[in-house]
């Protein structure tokens, strides 16, 4: 089988349900030896820049929702910078959802033949604007998004974003910024995979119930992507294990 390098970086915190959540989905992605997956997190005692332990990336600095997710993944792109051309795609995606590597693969290859710089997992469009997510300005009602759950770039694009970085809207959460880029500065439009391969698991409901329904998806249609965020965290812990376990 045809098989392509890919790095995949994943938004990571240093808290329990994440560490558990971590350790499950790093069992998960060391299964493929193409894909370079990388958990990515600030410690801001390090003393130098990078250190890497493992598949855990630490780079100093301090966590933030925004700059921080923005700040942290061009931090991981500036680390993987020299060898960002021998990627076919980098991948970005977060500590509490699943990829299912296999099946994102395959729809990759299935577009090989295709020049796409940049897929949206699951793509929103910005409706209305939001002060707290740095939407304030007109212009960008309509603008579509790739979902932070699952963001992949070319190398082209990644590349873009780190020469052109001083571009970017700081002031604005993670996912929205790079599409305000792209638009702005690469003049790309954004393609997406079908809705119907997600799944969200965010239910108030027992977990005996949520663990029920995750079978029931997989038995029909096996998602690419498991959003696992509910009230509780530790329930989406054990979600995240059950899913690595089964796909």
């Amino acid at each position: 089988m045809q098989t392509q390098q890919i790095l995949h970086l994943i938004i990571y915190q240093d808290i329990a349900p994440f560490k558990l959540m971590q350790s499950y989905l790093s069992s998960y992605y060391k299964k493929f030896h193409n894909i370079t997956s990388l958990f990515i997190i600030y410690e801001p005692t390090l003393a130098k820049d990078y250190l890497l332990i493992e598949d855990i990336l630490y780079i100093k600095g301090a966590e933030s929702k925004i700059p921080g997710i923005l700040q942290k993944t061009l931090d991981a792109l500036i680390y993987k910078q020299e060898f960002i051309h021998n990627f076919a795609y980098i991948i970005r995606s977060n500590i509490s959802s699943v990829v299912n590597l296999k099946l994102l693969q395959n729809i990759l290859l299935k577009n090989s033949d295709t020049t796409i710089h940049y897929l949206g997992g699951y793509v929103h469009t910005a409706e209305a604007l939001a002060a707290q997510d740095g939407l304030v300005e007109s212009r960008d009602l309509g603008l579509q998004f790739a979902s932070g759950t699952l963001i992949i770039f070319s190398p082209l694009l990644a590349s873009s974003l780190l020469l052109k970085r001083h571009y970017l809207r700081y002031n604005m959460v993670d996912d929205l910024a790079i599409a305000v880029f792209v638009r702005d500065f690469f003049n790309e439009t954004i393609h997406s995979i079908s809705p119907y391969l997600f799944y969200w698991n965010d239910q108030s409901i027992s977990l005996e119930l949520r663990l029920k329904l995750i079978d029931q998806r997989q038995d029909v249609m096996p998602p690419i992507l498991w959003r696992n965020k509910s009230k509780n965290r530790m329930d989406d812990a054990l979600c995240v294990q059950h899913i690595c376990d089964i796909i």
